[in-house]
């Protein structure tokens, strides 16, 4: 064999799935499910007046592989899609945690100024207690160590007759 010439080979689908190949099949399944089944072109044209911010298409991919049974859960996820569509999120907050190695800390905060001292109330003084005016603690003596008591046998069970 030349080292010129390179035999070409047809290009070969790859072995796996794409997310586009999972949603257009899904398409499909839903297109399927509400063109045999009443309750679904039913169940389509209700949601797709009452989600008007949900893509007709997300819509359909619902009722992908869904039986009548799964009615009330096409229902709650698409009225779950329509407030998130409604209700868009704020910004990302950023995730708490350590610090990555070799990251800089921020500085620290500044303390709050100080209060003026003719502002700033004080309580009075207290006086330190006299020895013979604080309260003396009551003597503690060791708790006496009695037996435990005897523990009772428990019941024996009548045996059953076969």
């Amino acid at each position: 064999m030349s080292a010129d010439f390179v035999e070409a080979r047809p290009v070969q689908k790859p072995p796996y799935r794409t997310a586009q190949d999972i949603l257009e099949g899904q398409s499909r399944g839903g297109r399927g499910v509400i063109e045999r089944a009443e309750w679904a072109r039913l169940a389509f044209e209700g949601l797709r007046s009452r989600c008007t911010h949900v893509p007709e298409e997300e819509l359909v991919r619902l009722f992908s592989n869904r039986g009548q049974s799964q009615l009330e859960l096409i229902q709650g996820a698409a009225v779950f899609k329509e407030y998130n569509a409604t209700h868009p999120s704020g910004p990302r907050r950023k995730a708490k945690g350590r610090p990555k190695p070799g990251a800089r800390r921020p500085p620290p905060a500044a303390a709050p100024p100080a209060r003026p001292a003719a502002a700033a109330k004080q309580a009075p003084p207290r006086k330190p207690a006299k020895a013979a005016e604080r309260p003396r603690p009551a003597a503690r003596s060791a708790p006496a160590r009695s037996k435990p008591a005897p523990r009772k046998a428990a019941p024996v069970k009548a045996k059953r007759r076969r």
